[in-house]
């Protein structure tokens, strides 16, 4: 037998992130790591392992893009995250000399992507058109899965919308039903997983500050987070839905999620007609470090 096969080992600068928020210890967690030109697929996962945010992003040289961005969660490499590309967007602000320091271009695994700087640290993603899928749910089963009565889900659809990454959009009709979910962790995986969706988002439209339009929370444990403080591709995929079925109808909506897990963050969703959404939020620095791996 060959022996086990080790990954060389390599230093590596981190900065972490806070993106949806003004405050280090409140928002989405991510890694950055801006010179991984020179690492695998597999150290990259690694990092990505150790670190333990729900994603990490990583800067590579591009030819047709002013950088490539790869994207990893815990188990694997992913095709989007708002929230790690805005915390990468602001160090490039911080530390690289841009020809237009108000728009960064990434090259990703899913096309061309977007930054926009507005001000004061407030960063805007353009979302590829939202996508939609319906799903025969049934109520029953959806409820047992998220451990709550039937009767505290909305009568508004149950459906599968994609920003990038597609997810279930389950109405919820109260701030307090939507509090007292406690997953089924494995079993929303597997149910995911059986109709194509990449983790549960369930939402409602009552709200802890009076300015905010929707609140909301994710489950996604097929990429291992448990539940995610922020999902800015869910929100964009969310504000579409309530456009679409004339939930809401206006143009700048505001988001909270991670308030019931004490991680507050604050998602800005803009649409510009009828295909252009814009997602993004505050982004902030919360520290800085060397990893050996």
């Amino acid at each position: 037998m060959h022996p086990e096969r080790r990954l060389e080992k390599i230093k590596v600068k981190v900065r972490m992130e806070k993106s949806f928020t003004q405050d280090p210890e409140a928002g989405g967690a991510s890694g950055v790591i801006l010179d991984a030109d020179k690492m695998s697929e597999a150290q990259m996962l690694r990092v990505a392992q150790v670190l333990g945010f729900p994603e990490s992003a990583f800067l590579q040289r591009s030819a047709i893009a002013d950088f490539k961005l790869r994207l990893f969660s815990k188990k694997q490499e992913v095709n989007s995250c708002v929230t790690a590309t805005l915390a990468v967007a602001h160090v490039i602000a911080k530390f690289h000399k841009m020809r237009n320091p108000s728009r960064v271009v990434f090259e990703t695994k899913i096309g061309i992507r977007e930054v926009f700087l507005r001000e004061n640290n407030l960063f805007m993603m353009k979302q590829p058109s939202v996508e939609f899928k319906e799903v025969n749910a049934d109520k029953g089963e959806i409820a047992r899965l998220l451990n709550i009565e039937t009767n505290q889900i909305d009568d508004y659809p149950i459906e599968i919308a994609s920003a990038g990454t597609p997810k279930l959009l389950i109405p919820i009709k109260t701030l307090e039903d939507l509090s007292s979910i406690k997953p089924d962790l494995n079993n929303i995986a597997t149910y995911s997983a059986s109709v194509g969706a990449r983790g549960f988002y369930p939402f409602t439209l009552q709200t802890q500050n009076p300015h905010s339009d929707f609140h909301a929370r994710a489950f996604n444990p097929e990429d291992g987070i448990a539940e995610d403080p922020v999902t800015g591709v869910a929100a964009a995929a969310l504000a579409a839905y309530l456009r679409k079925h004339g939930i809401i109808s206006k143009n700048r909506l505001v988001g909270e999620q991670g308030y019931i897990i004490n991680r507050p963050g604050e998602i800005i969703v803009e649409i510009d007609g009828d295909n252009n959404i814009f997602v993004g939020g505050y982004v902030t620095d919360a520290g800085e470090g060397e990893l050996e791996i």
